[in-house]
């Protein structure tokens, strides 16, 4: 009897860590700094201010985020695909590396993304420079 109510606990206690993890990536899933970019690049495809506004941590009227759109929309021309291949956290900072492919050849753009209130920004300041540094001969 006692080894039935051992084997009921464990499988009790999997159940709630699996439970447990599953939420755990779903929320980052969700609210994470891969959704904020993808949320971001679907607010500039589907020209939505407001959206856009929620996931950029400046005012969208700046020169950076507009420099960043032009790129987005120079490398999301279709029938360009985008994929998240890396997300990396610092605190409340976080980088998200996209590949874009694309019938011109494939580009990167990495995301600098600040956490504000709870919530994960594009930094697009921080990103249009992060790009040009990448790109310039001197980052090798």
């Amino acid at each position: 009897m006692a080894s039935l109510n051992k084997q009921s606990a464990s499988y009790v206690s999997a159940g709630v860590l699996a439970v447990l993890t599953l939420t755990v990536f779903l929320a980052e899933q969700f609210a994470g700094p891969a959704s904020a970019v993808t949320r971001f690049q679907e607010a500039l495809m589907r020209r939505n201010p407001k959206l856009l506004q929620s996931v950029t941590a400046e005012d969208i009227r700046s020169q950076a985020t507009a420099q960043l759109a032009n790129m987005v929309y120079a490398f999301m021309a279709p029938p360009a695909t985008a994929q998240i291949t890396t997300t990396e956290k610092h605190g409340n900072t976080a980088r998200v590396i996209v590949y874009f492919r694309g019938p011109y050849g494939t580009a990167v753009i990495p995301y600098m993304l600040v956490k504000r209130e709870g919530m994960w920004q594009v930094d697009p300041a921080a990103t249009v420079r992060e790009s040009f540094r990448q790109s310039s001969p001197e980052s090798g």
